[in-house]
Parts: C-alpha cells; sequence; structure tokens
C-alpha cells in the first residue's frame, strides 16, 4: 500500500490542514530522519498519521555526501550541479524561509573542498551554490575562492554564489579581483532602497555601501553579477519601486533581476500579511499588495519582460547605453512594452529585426533628430555584434 510523506517548510508550519492528506509529516531536517522513517514503514514497525519532529543536522559532516557517480552524471546531460556548503543565514528577512534559521552551519573545508573535487570530475558547466549568503564569514568565503581559482580557474566551470554585497573587505575583493573572468557568477540581494521596507521586512542593510561594493565588483570586469529587487514589498508603491529600479540599472549590473514577492507559508511575514492577496497555488506569488494595485503589478511584469529582451540579453548594449543617459531607464522598457502592444507585435514573430524596430521607432519619438540618427547607428551595431548575418531592413542600401 502506497504511503504518502510531506516533508518541507510547508510540512514544518503546517496548522494540522495537512493531517488527513498524508500518512505521515517530516518536520525539520530530513537527511536522517527521512531514511529511519523508511525502514520503519518497510518493518511495519510505525503506524500512521505521525508527525515527526526531526530538527536541525548539528555536524553536517555526518551528512553522507549526495555527490556519486550516478547522481554526477546527471551534469553530462544538463550542465549544472547544485551544491550547498552550509545551511542558515545569519539575517532574519521575513519574506524567506531562512528568516526562521537561528544562524548558520558549515561544512569543513577539507569536505567542501572533496565535494568540489568529485563534482569538476564531471566537467559541469555551471556549479550553482545555494547556500543564503555565502560570504556570511567573509575569510571562509576567501579561502574558498582561492582554491577555486587555483585548481579550477581554467577549467570553464563557472560558479554561482549568492552574496551579500554589503559583506566585502579588502581580503575579500584581493581574491574576487584577481579571479579569471567568467569563473565567478555573484548574485546580489538589494531587493528594495526603501528604509521603511526594508525595515518592515527586517532586513537592516546600508544601500550606500552596498552600491559602492556592487559597482566595483562590475567596473573589475571579471565577476559577472547579478543585482536584485523585488517588487510588492510592505509600504513600497510602485512609483517607489521604478526609483529603486532605476537606482540600481545605473550601477550596470551585467543582469538586473526583478522579481515579484512570494508570501510563503510559515515564513514570518505570511503570519503578517494583512492588505495582501496572494495566489493560493505556489509558488504563492502576491496578486496586489497594501501599496501596488493588480494593474501596478501587471505592468510591472511588462516592464521586466522588455528589460530582459533589450538589456539582460546583452543584444542592445550600445543602443540601450545610450537611451538610458537620455531617459530614465524604467520609462524605456515601460513605455517600449506600452508601443509593443499599441503598435500589435507579437512575440511568436518578434525577430531581432522587429525588436530594432521597435527600438528605433521609440527613440525616434523620444531624440531629437541628431541623437535619432546616433541611435540608428547603435541599432545597426548591436544588431550585427548579436550574431545576425543579413543586414538590418533600415539600413539596406546604406
Amino acid at each position: 500500500m502506497t504511503k504518502i510523506v510531506l516533508g518541507g517548510y510547508e510540512a514544518e508550519s503546517d496548522d494540522g490542514s495537512l493531517i488527513g492528506k498524508s500518512d505521515f509529516i517530516l518536520r525539520g531536517e530530513g537527511d536522517f530522519a527521512f531514511g529511519q522513517l523508511l525502514e520503519k514503514i518497510n518493518n511495519s514497525s510505525v503506524s500512521s498519521p505521525l508527525i515527526i519532529d526531526s530538527g536541525t543536522v548539528k555536524d553536517l559532516n555526518s551528512i553522507k555526501s549526495p555527490y556519486t557517480d550516478e547522481y554526477l552524471s546527471l551534469a553530462r546531460e544538463n550542465k549544472i550541479i547544485y551544491m550547498e556548503t552550509c545551511r542558515g543565514c545569519p539575517f532574519f528577512c521575513s519574506y524567506c524561509m531562512s528568516g526562521k534559521s537561528s544562524g548558520v552551519r558549515s561544512f569543513s573545508l577539507d569536505r567542501i573542498f572533496s565535494d568540489f573535487d568529485k563534482i569538476m570530475s564531471f566537467s559541469p558547466r555551471l556549479v550553482k551554490l545555494v547556500d543564503r549568503t555565502f560570504n556570511y564569514d567573509k575569510k571562509r568565503a576567501a579561502t574558498i575562492f582561492s582554491y577555486l581559482i587555483e585548481k579550477y580557474g581554467s577549467s570553464g566551470t563557472r560558479f554561482h554564489f549568492e552574496m551579500s554585497p554589503e559583506l566585502f573587505d579588502e581580503e575579500l575583493f584581493s581574491v574576487t579581483e584577481r579571479a579569471p573572468k567568467g569563473l565567478f557568477q555573484f548574485e546580489t540581494g538589494i531587493q528594495s532602497y526603501k528604509k521603511e521596507t526594508l525595515d518592515g521586512v527586517n532586513r537592516h542593510t546600508n544601500n550606500d555601501i552596498a552600491d559602492e561594493n556592487i559597482s566595483r565588483l562590475i567596473k573589475s570586469g571579471n565577476v559577472h553579477v547579478h543585482a536584485d529587487l523585488i517588487a510588492g514589498l510592505p509600504y513600497e508603491s510602485k512609483a517607489e519601486f521604478l526609483k529603486g529600479f532605476d537606482r540600481l540599472f545605473n550601477l550596470k549590473p551585467d543582469c538586473l533581476q526583478a522579481g515579484f514577492l512570494k508570501i510563503l507559508k510559515g515564513s514570518p511575514l505570511s503570519f503578517s500579511c494583512d492588505g495582501y492577496t496572494v495566489n493560493e497555488f505556489p509558488p504563492y506569488e502576491i496578486v496586489s499588495s497594501p501599496r501596488m494595485s493588480a494593474e501596478d503589478l501587471k505592468q510591472l511584469k511588462k516592464t521586466v519582460k522588455f528589460l530582459d529582451i533589450y538589456y539582460n540579453s546583452h543584444r542592445f548594449d550600445g543602443s540601450i547605453n545610450f537611451l538610458s543617459s537620455k531617459i530614465k531607464p524604467s520609462e524605456i522598457f515601460s513605455e517600449l512594452a506600452e508601443k509593443f502592444e499599441k503598435e500589435n507585435y507579437d512575440f511568436k514573430t518578434f525577430s531581432a529585426s522587429k525588436q530594432s524596430d521597435l527600438l528605433y521607432a521609440y527613440g525616434k519619438e523620444k531624440l531629437n533628430k541628431e541623437e535619432t540618427e546616433k541611435l540608428e547607428k547603435l541599432i545597426y551595431e548591436d544588431y550585427l555584434k548579436s550574431g545576425n548575418t543579413r543586414k538590418w531592413h533600415k539600413w539596406i542600401g546604406k
């Protein structure tokens, strides 16, 4: 007979509604508890319903490495391997499940290096570290970065880390600045520039320092930098979000990621989210907030889509850099979205040529004659740099 076991954060914070929908509910970390439960089920030595509180694993080194040959062979197919070197987070952001953390636990450096060596024997394209704040211990992070630079600097593998942009010092910068270009990819979370919003989600940070550090990483030219914002956080309106968007954009990160708030069940924010409308299905993204209507969020999603097409793709770098020196970045992408709909473009046929057409037509409306001519030239240069072998049709005969 099939037995149903539910686990994860939702099970940990369940109010009892999962009883009756499962045979067993496993709360906490299941590295050992899940295997023990399976043995008991197999031996018929346990009966349901049963709630198991397993707590946390104190010594992470006691967990057997999951990086078996069988598992890592998958890297040859999708070329991405996920890895953790620690659990927990030093911060307590109320929208994050790690906001309930009581500190950070780390695997030993010997274990971490051993896992890296095993993973790298399979030559993955990307190793994505899922640690919430990899540089919570700056010295530890510098030691691990140095190891990867020395052993795998020319491997062709990229290593992705979630980094707190505040938590950099000269030692950490001195290490990252000698990394070969393309080895490291940093995801740096700003989330919001509004102090009331940051205080409201228990995220205490100095964004001036964060901006300085992100800017330094970007200017070094060897680290691929992602910078993040979250739309829909408490106390922040659409206009305030876009003000922060423009500030972050002007740092010129390699990728500007603008996500939308999810109110995860069991997160601290889920117990104080009055005024929010939330999708009832995972990942529980908000539909509206006390300061953002459903229409506001719908418009922001369109803005983000055109941010991805024209900025994050890097296919229009010259054109967008020029335009954003004349027009607020948030206006560019929101107005491109409006013009796309107004002129009845279709994403199914929105080719590089038509993307160039839309950008040119938009610029022609916003710029003077001399600026429009410069933009036209930049669009054509971007068009060719992106690998398009045919001329952009507006340049035929020129």
